[in-house]
């Protein structure tokens, strides 16, 4: 038979310097390979995927695919940083003030 995939949601939020562990499944005969992509890029083999220290560098879409003789298969999962806007850390240098001087409000 063919080859059917499945990781889950389509987006996931992971906090700075977290790690981030997917998990595809995936099912058919003969019994497939596995291979993790990130944005089109090889980056593992396995059904589980581990991005140790969550980074700008590690937000990207995650691809799992599984494929043997009879065909392939794939899904795709968003991997984005969860820090809010409004949660600048330094005002301030936004704004154009020098982040050594003091500001009063």
């Amino acid at each position: 038979t063919g080859v059917s995939t499945s990781i889950g949601r389509a987006t996931v939020f992971v906090p700075r310097g977290q790690r981030l562990q997917l998990t595809g499944a995936a099912g058919g005969t003969p019994n497939p390979s596995f291979q993790w992509l990130k944005d089109g890029e090889e980056v593992g083999t396995g059904t589980t995927l581990t991005v140790n220290d969550f980074t700008e560098d590690s937000v990207g879409i995650y691809t799992f695919v599984a494929s043997n003789s009879n065909g392939q298969d794939e899904s795709s999962i968003v991997a984005q940083l969860a820090e809010s806007p409004a949660l600048d850390r330094n005002p301030v240098d936004r704004f154009g003030f020098p982040s050594d001087g003091d500001v009063t409000y």
